[in-house]
């Protein structure tokens, strides 16, 4: 049997639950079925319902960033290099980095994210001084480099992660593209069979056309500003329509400021259970500026609520249907949406077709992840 390492640097059970930790905990749920499974991370205790060894690693609010936590658990990461062990998984290039530094062998790379890309959306949208935001993509595309290098195997969510990563470093294209393999997730993880909520449309009872968007205001790269504008020009013209935006940030203040005088838009702030969100409208939205493989299409996917998306990153992978795609632009988000709100068959057809690429990403992702992992063996 197999021996893993499942590695992550934060305090997984106080840390939000995104996508990113919902699918590491899944992961070590799946796999600890199929290897020898040991988890490690800043947890002192780590709960799960299966019997997962765990090593507790170091935690201080000190540690405020990656460099930081490597120095105090300098030990626990060099005792890796005496363990047995035939993979350490590892999510995302800032945690893995050290690894890599301090030589641990056996690094297998979980991309869940387009790194550089992200943070081009973010320092832009910050207004930070050119010259910082140079140098800062400078040293991630050094640490990205070093990093994919040094991994046996590197595991991304979409072809476009892929092609990003080649772009970037096509010396070594040749090296990195025997190395990287590509694993779209799921629509059925376990957790969406616990939260699974019956989806009704309020089409049917004459009612208001709900849109609605779980987005995330910390920086732009979710396209909040997008959903607002478009959702308030809709409403401004006068078509029945009520938005609902959920998700926290230090931009949302910004926000309802301006959008205070609109009663059809509507802030949620963070919500824990996005399945019961997205069976109260008729139309989910993802305008990401940057994203890889979005759980709320998943989620809306999941619920058979119709979904659109703009074209960006990984998303045409996951949702194949140009009638669910529109443009990165507010023009092209408003016009998407009132083609829907006025043209009921072209609604219903967009369900349909989305009903059916459910099933196609219905399958077990731990496995399919399990079997990337030891692909080449």
């Amino acid at each position: 049997m197999k021996k893993m390492i499942l590695y992550s640097s934060a305090q997984l059970g106080k840390i939000k639950e995104t996508g990113g930790v919902k699918r590491f905990k899944e992961l070590a749920r799946g796999l600890c079925r199929l290897c020898d499974l040991t988890v490690m991370s800043g947890d002192e205790r780590l709960s799960f319902r299966e019997p997962i060894r765990h090593i507790s690693m170091h935690h201080s609010r000190f540690a405020k960033n990656e460099l930081g936590y490597a120095l105090l658990n300098w030990k626990y990461l060099l005792s890796l290099k005496k363990i047995k062990y035939d993979y350490l998984i590892s999510f995302d290039v800032p945690p893995t980095l050290w690894l890599v530094l301090l030589r641990v062998p056996h690094i297998c790379l979980m991309v869940r994210k387009d790194l550089i890309g992200y943070e081009k959306i973010i320092l832009n949208g910050n207004n930070r001084n050119k010259v910082i935001a140079y140098i800062k993509i400078k040293l991630l595309l050094f640490a990205e480099f070093i990093t994919m290098i040094a991994a046996e195997r590197i595991i991304v969510q979409c072809e476009y992660d892929k092609k990003m990563i080649l772009k970037r470093h096509k010396f070594f294209i040749r090296k990195l593209k025997e190395k990287i393999k590509v694993q779209i997730n799921n629509v059925n993880p376990s957790w969406e069979k616990e939260l699974q909520v019956s989806a009704c449309s309020n089409r049917e009872n004459g009612n208001s056309f709900v849109i609605g968007s779980i987005n995330g205001f910390g920086d732009l790269r979710k396209g909040c500003d997008l959903f607002l504008e478009a959702a308030y020009r809709l409403i401004k013209r006068g078509e029945d329509v009520i938005a609902f935006i959920a998700g926290d940030g230090e931009l949302i203040e910004k926000y309802k400021e301006k959008y205070k005088g609109c009663s059809r838009i509507i802030f949620l702030g963070r919500i824990n259970e996005p399945n019961s969100f997205l069976s109260e409208v008729d139309l989910s939205v993802v305008p990401s500026r940057a994203d890889s493989c979005p759980n709320t299409i998943m989620e809306s996917l999941f619920m058979g609520v119709p979904v659109i998306a703009s074209k960006s990153g990984g998303i045409p992978e996951i949702l194949p249907l140009e009638e669910a795609l529109f443009d990165l632009s507010v023009d092209s988000l408003e016009k998407k949406i009132s083609e829907l709100i006025y043209d009921k068959s072209q609604y219903n057809s967009l369900l349909e077709k989305e009903l059916l690429r459910k099933k196609e990403l219905e399958f077990d992702w731990c496995y399919a992840m399990f079997k990337k992992i030891i692909e080449s063996e």
